[in-house]
């Protein structure tokens, strides 16, 4: 996939895997250049476009109607920004 995360386990509701897995991937790439705008957009891509929710720390996605293990816990929020000095949440400060 050119990315280390994986899709929540138990999380099987219709989506794209492949279209996930590359956005995924130009996402992690913009992440390291410290492009966080850019990668910013994508994670709201895939919100809105495809019912994706990306939590970074545990390197997992799941859709918004998938079932499984619970990843909430532990302060990252709903998309978890921790690696942009611990702001956790959805980013809305800018």
């Amino acid at each position: 996939f050119g990315n280390d995360y994986t899709r929540r386990p138990g999380d099987t509701s219709p989506v794209d895997e492949s279209s996930v897995n590359s956005l995924l991937t130009q996402r992690l790439q913009f992440r390291k250049r410290g492009q966080f705008d850019e990668a910013d957009g994508i994670r709201d891509e895939l919100r809105d476009v495809h019912g994706v929710t990306v939590w970074d720390r545990e390197k997992v996605w799941t859709t918004d109607g998938g079932g499984g293990a619970d990843f909430g816990g532990g302060g990252g929020g709903r998309f978890d920004r921790g690696g942009r000095g611990g702001r956790g949440g959805r980013g809305g400060g800018r």
